[in-house]
């Protein structure tokens, strides 16, 4: 694939996935601009409500697009890298907060779980924390009612970092499928979100650190948990 054919279809999947939201928050807006009174409670939270949904659309549309930047830079071996030592648990909570306007849209339920001792890792944090962006609105979006996630991170020979959700699951063959670019999977209620890049950069990037990326558990209708390994820090010194 190449940039041009991206850009394409990156408009037509938010054109088809916002044609009925965006016309109506537009709407909605102008008739508050128009002098619909924000006096009462009820109105007031409706301005709110829309101004959220137009900040998380916006958001969603940026991601979407630093998805498909990075992709290509992947592929042209352009991406910049700058590897430190960092504890795990630090991104975790960072990531948990990115996600909280999000989660908070959508009412759902987010709680993670750390270690007492640090998790220290060597890796780019910023293309770390793309990972763990990646996993956590993958659940949300995977998600047909009230989302439900939780993240572990289990400090051992390689530290790992479990995202799960009990969304819609995935179907056997489809496992490593979703790993492939612009594969999205679908059933459930809703219609599938998103490019199809998010799990595919996200495995690529773990793997470029040496770690790994995987389904270690997941059942159709019940929800899913993804793993993500990366070496310790002490581990990659020693080989070194």
């Amino acid at each position: 694939w190449h940039a041009a054919g991206a850009a394409v279809y990156l408009l037509a999947v938010f054109s088809k996935e916002h044609a009925v939201m965006v016309p109506a928050v537009a709407a909605a807006m102008a008739a508050l601009v128009r002098g619909a009174s924000l006096e009462t409670l009820r109105q007031f939270r409706l301005a709110l409500v829309l101004l959220a949904a137009v900040a998380a659309k916006s958001q969603e549309l940026s991601r979407l697009t630093d998805q498909l930047l990075l992709s290509s830079r992947l592929d042209m071996g352009t991406a910049p890298t700058a590897t430190l030592v960092f504890d795990l648990r630090d991104a975790v909570s960072r990531a948990v907060e990115r996600l909280d306007p999000r989660a908070t849209l959508l009412g759902a339920s987010v709680a993670y779980q750390l270690p007492s001792r640090p998790a220290l890792v060597r890796a780019d944090p910023d293309q770390v924390a793309i990972i763990l962006d990646n996993l956590l609105n993958n659940a949300l979006d995977n998600s047909d009612e009230k989302p439900w996630v939780k993240v572990t991170v289990l400090d051992g020979a390689d530290p790992k970092t479990l995202v799960e959700d009990r969304g819609r699951g995935i179907a056997k063959d489809m496992q490593e499928r979703i790993f492939e670019r612009f594969v999205r999977v679908e059933g459930g209620d809703s219609p599938p979100t998103g490019t199809g890049l998010g799990l595919a950069i996200s495995r690529d990037l773990a793997e470029r650190h040496g770690g790994s990326l995987t389904v270690v558990q997941t059942e159709v209708g019940q929800g899913s948990v993804f793993a993500l390994n990366l070496p310790r820090a002490d581990a990659v010194a020693a080989e070194r």
